[in-house]
């Protein structure tokens, strides 16, 4: 079996270390503890010899609380123990893409699709190996000894007693009023308005499009996330301690569907009972919300119309 393309699932790779390095290759390397020491020295050497920005090395996971030692028992094959050149990730998800069970793996980009080859073989010999479209398979493999990360954390998050957990918060907030961070004042007049979202991106934003990669933002820009993701919630913003704006929040949430309406309060509130009065969850609303929906009075219904929010403020005592 020949070496395999193995483009679609690298996407994320592709996205996350943007760089158009047209003409040479960039290395994803699966390993595991489980590896002959001399095997890991000597792909940790070559990858410093082939140059660390073009390779990644990725491990499956690790044992509880034991992420340093794992870590640690890497680097000490590494030619200088104490360099940063080599790159290891922590990455679940790329096993999982390929199935593997054993390793080493080798993914390996060749001009602008990604290629698998596997067994324990040179860096240098897995590119080669990729070019002549050779065996899937060379060399001896090894069964990965450290557990997957992501079944570690859903075997420790379900000893947790999420019930207990929620109730002991639930009691909480009813001996007590839960107080928001924004503060907001009440509409004067009853209006309408166009919000169009903009968020500043903190690095590329890198989408795949017929095998190559296009930066739709790049870093320090922004961006409308509403041109790029869906969005299909109503929000209502409210004062929790205004019994006028609570009977307006009702009656949206009846009229839109509990179950498509979000519901945020300003100052302060009792939050069981202000959800038994408005027939749906609440939540405090925190400056960067308000900030992401446009909204800059209360109380106000927030709905998405195309690229743009639609935001209607109503004036107390008037009809919305």
């Amino acid at each position: 079996m020949a070496a395999s393309q193995f483009s679609a699932p690298m996407q994320p790779y592709i996205a996350e270390r943007e760089r158009n390095l047209e003409g040479t290759e960039e290395i994803v390397v699966l390993i595991s503890s489980s590896m002959p020491a001399g095997a890991l020295r000597a792909l940790f050497a070559q990858a410093h010899e082939y140059g660390a920005e073009k390779v990644r090395f990725a491990v499956r996971g690790f044992e509880p609380r034991q992420l340093g030692r794992t870590i640690a028992g890497f680097r000490a094959h590494f030619p200088d123990p104490a360099s940063e050149y080599v790159l290891i990730d922590v990455d679940p998800n790329v096993f999982r893409q390929v199935e593997a069970q054993a390793v080493p793996v080798f993914l390996v980009k060749d001009k602008e699709s990604w290629f698998e080859s596997r067994g324990e073989i040179s860096l240098f010999g897995a590119v080669e190996n990729v070019r002549k479209r050779g065996p899937l398979q060379i060399g001896p493999m090894y069964t990965i000894a450290e557990p997957d990360v992501l079944d570690v954390i859903q075997k420790e998050g379900s000893k947790l007693d999420w019930a207990g957990i929620q109730a002991k918060l639930a009691d909480k907030a009813s001996r007590g009023e839960v107080r928001a961070q924004s503060m907001l004042p009440t509409a004067g007049e009853t209006r309408r308005i166009r919000h169009s979202p903009r968020v500043a991106v903190q690095q590329d934003v890198v989408v795949v499009e017929q095998g190559g990669y296009k930066v739709l933002a790049p870093a320090g820009g922004l961006v409308n996330p509403l041109a790029h993701s869906k969005f299909d919630r109503t929000v209502v913003v409210i004062n929790g301690q205004d019994a006028s704006q609570i009977a307006l929040a009702r009656s949206w949430v009846k009229q839109y569907g509990a179950q498509s309406v979000d519901v945020f309060f300003v100052s302060s509130a009792e939050v069981p009972r202000l959800q038994q009065e408005i027939g749906a969850p609440v939540y405090p609303l925190y400056d960067w919300m308000s900030g992401a929906f446009g909204v800059e009075a209360v109380p106000a219904l927030v709905r998405p119309e195309g690229q743009e929010l639609v935001i209607q403020y109503v004036r107390p005592g008037d009809r919305p």
